[in-house]
């Protein structure tokens, strides 16, 4: 059965392209089910479709990794990864992500909470 391919001339699924400005925009959605919209920080369309399909890629190997774990396997290890499916490299609930700032007040939206942290 062929491929069907989206308007950016890319297989259906795995993100889009968009020109904002003088640049191409991608738009995808990732492992977890969020629409990303992220700047290829190129002007040429050949170069953001590679840039697109390398990030299918990796949201399709992680996708692919889950459900690996869902059956019971292990998830396959792969060259170029930082550690993230190796084995005894614990990489924690956040790895990866900058913590939350809480306002000075210790309340949200700025508001004082009673006992909390002044």
């Amino acid at each position: 059965m062929p491929q069907t391919l989206n308007l950016s001339g890319m297989p259906r699924g795995t993100g889009s392209l968009q020109v904002r400005g003088r640049t191409y925009w991608m738009i995808y959605t990732d492992e977890t089910g969020r629409q990303i919209q992220s700047n290829t920080k190129t002007e040429d369309l050949g170069e953001a479709k590679r840039v697109l399909a390398g990030t299918a890629i990796r949201v399709l190997e992680r996708r692919l990794d889950a459900l690996r774990e869902a059956l019971g396997e292990a998830p396959k290890a792969r060259a170029g990864t930082r550690g993230a499916n190796r084995p005894g490299v614990d990489r924690g609930h956040a790895a990866g992500r900058q913590p939350v700032r809480r306002h000075a007040a210790g309340g949200r939206d700025g508001k004082k909470v009673p006992g909390g942290r002044s």
